[in-house]
């Protein structure tokens, strides 16, 4: 929380919180995690008999560890939120998140769109990173009611596509985006391909705004 506030003092603050799956190395219910077992066990009421198994296995104890681990990252989202914008009002605070909310509150841990009900963000960054037009532009269209009244900069997924220096497609998506009636778009990642692609943007589709203002990370 002291980085948050030391953030929030210059900076805008991206939080990216995930994957928190089950199968990973170092997530709670990993065999070697004593601490994690027995809060968890504590929340439940009872001990866990088959540890982490029951967490996949036992319909009642999925559910109760999934409600866990989704309110142990919201805790960290609400505090980033809350302490950085006591740090400095005009802070804000955004979210790098996975595409689909409704299955990834579960799979992965982001209830990102309880975090924009509650007011915890300022704006929202789904990781869309598909080089399918139509594609971008369905999840585009199901995650603005997920983001309700926060703002929706879709993540345009530049170097994981195919070809990553399609200038042509990064200007079809950021213009599905104003279809939409977004204002504004991030891109993943400033690397070589984005170095070589982004100045063709101020020759057309991003020429009043100016490129380096749609950037990610920030």
């Amino acid at each position: 929380m002291d980085d948050a506030r030391e953030q929030a003092m210059s900076h805008s603050i991206t939080v990216e919180f995930g994957p928190y799956g089950p199968t990973a190395e170092l997530t709670c219910d990993a065999p070697a995690n004593a601490g994690c077992r027995a809060r968890f066990e504590a929340k439940l009421g009872r001990p866990v008999a088959q540890w982490p198994q029951d967490t996949r296995q036992n319909e009642e104890v999925r559910a109760a560890w999934l409600a866990f681990r989704r309110a142990n990252i919201d805790t960290v989202v609400r505090r980033v939120s809350h302490e950085a914008r006591a740090a400095r009002t005009s802070a804000q605070i955004s979210a790098a998140v996975f595409r689909n909310w409704p299955v990834d509150r579960d799979s992965i841990g982001q209830d990102w769109g309880m975090w924009c009900e509650q007011g915890w963000l300022d704006f929202v960054c789904p990781m869309d990173y598909v080089d399918a037009n139509v594609s971008f532009r369905n999840m585009v269209s199901t995650q603005q009611a997920y983001a309700g009244r926060v703002r929706l900069y879709p993540g345009i997924g530049l170097s994981c596509w195919k070809n990553p220096l399609d200038a042509a497609k990064l200007a079809e998506q950021i213009e599905i985006t104003r279809e939409l009636g977004l204002s504004g778009f991030t891109v993943f990642n400033y690397d070589a391909n984005a170095e070589a692609v982004l100045p063709w943007l101020r020759l057309g589709v991003t020429a009043e705004t100016g490129w380096w203002t749609a950037l990610w990370p920030f």
